[in-house]
């Protein structure tokens, strides 16, 4: 793009702007919601939350 020229923004026929749909190749990145990745049904048996990392004492931790 030259110096001076912005960039036109893509519109529909009757003029509204097109926007890709979220979960199109074409959508950027910051579009995708952080839930794509998470996945569906109940949580690995070896998930250990922070309030139990807190709790147990590590073996070889410097307290």
């Amino acid at each position: 793009m030259h110096p001076g020229r912005t960039a036109r923004r893509r519109t529909s026929q009757d003029g509204r702007p097109v926007r890709p749909d979220r979960d199109s190749p074409a959508a950027p990145e910051g579009r995708h919601h952080h839930d794509d990745d998470v996945p569906e049904g109940p949580m690995p048996v070896s998930h250990v939350t922070v309030t139990d990392q807190l709790r147990r004492p590590t073996a070889g931790r410097d307290r």
